[in-house]
């Protein structure tokens, strides 16, 4: 008779538990997936060799194959460095035409403005967006102007205030109120250079810290050659220099002019005097649409003209072909 020993279940369910346990010791440590950073970029895709990839820098960047965006420059608005010569303007809902022998002018650069309302010089800033436009007017002369130059003078003042909204159209800059209801037409002008036609003062520095205009400043006048010769009338007496430019920079040679004494208008001999000072001082130039303005070494203003695009009195030779009051007698050729 044979005897076989048989061992308890549960003896064999703790031995097989054992086992288990015994092989998960020895095997190696599962290590946790590390995040991916700048540091430790994530493996790209495995690709054919014949489609290359390239691994970016950093996951918020292009690739370097890619190629930076170009940043295209503004183009500057076209009303922007242009000087503007008003061409009409409205006067109680009329549209008047401006008075061509009384420019007025605007010129708009940086952000400021300047120009003149063919009697007084003005400035101040202005902004725009898009096809908005507004103007704050700042400084201006306190000359006194014709009546027909005052009203101008004050419709083209008014328009600026008013002004809303700007288009340009043929050459030609128009300014509309807030109802699109049209103020005032520019049209583009010509740049002038120094040599074209004649100058006529319209005020001088005063020494006081002022610029000052009188009767006399209508006499004065400059006229610049291309061959480098100055002249022109002080207010009594004629004058002549020689002059260089480079740039902007102006060189007065040394003066020289008649001697006559007068005594009409009155103050015109101190002016005289005051004028042909400062245009020894000069030592640069700016031409805005039509005035020229003469500056010393540190800048400071001078002399202010007005253009004349004929010859002025002094630029021509007059022949007598008749006197008297009533131009009754004759003078004999």
């Amino acid at each position: 008779m044979i005897f076989r020993h048989a061992l308890p279940r549960t003896v064999l369910l703790l031995a097989g538990f054992g086992a288990l346990l015994l092989l998960a010791a020895c095997a190696p440590p599962e290590l946790p997936a590390a995040p991916a950073t700048a540091e430790t970029p994530v493996a790209p895709a495995a690709t054919s060799p014949s489609e290359p990839t390239s691994t970016p820098i950093h996951p918020t960047l292009p690739p370097p194959s890619i190629p930076e965006k170009k940043v295209t420059p503004v183009r500057k608005l076209p009303l922007i460095d242009t000087t503007w010569q008003l061409e009409s303007y409205p006067i109680n809902g009329v549209s008047q035409q401006a008075l061509p022998d009384h420019p007025a002018t605007l010129t708009l650069q940086d952000g400021k403005f300047s120009g003149n309302t063919g009697c007084n010089g003005l400035s101040g800033t202005y902004t725009i967006q898009g096809d908005a436009i507004h103007f704050e007017l700042g400084p201006m002369t306190m000359r006194a102007c014709l009546e027909e130059v005052a009203d101008q003078e004050a419709a083209y003042l008014a328009g600026l205030k008013q002004a809303a909204a700007y288009r340009i159209e043929g050459g030609k800059l128009m300014l509309f109120d807030d109802q699109g209801d049209l103020l005032l037409t520019f049209s583009q002008q010509t740049p002038i250079s120094l040599t074209d036609g004649s100058w006529q003062l319209l005020s001088f520095n005063n020494g006081q810290g002022g610029m000052e205009s009188n009767l006399a400043t209508e006499r004065i006048t400059a006229r610049f050659t291309e061959d480098g010769q100055l002249s022109g009338n002080a207010g009594c007496n004629h004058y002549a220099t020689s002059y260089q430019i480079d740039g902007e920079k102006l060189t007065v040679g040394k003066i020289a002019s008649t001697q006559m004494f007068c005594n009409d208008p009155e103050g015109v001999m101190e002016t005289e005097n005051v004028y042909l000072k400062n245009l020894a001082n000069a030592a640069s130039f700016r031409i805005e649409g039509d005035r020229l303005t003469i500056f010393d070494s540190e800048g400071k203003k001078l002399l202010v003209f007005r253009h004349v695009a004929g010859p002025d009195l002094t630029d021509v030779t007059w022949q007598l072909v008749s006197m008297g009051a009533d131009n009754e007698t004759p003078v004999a050729s």
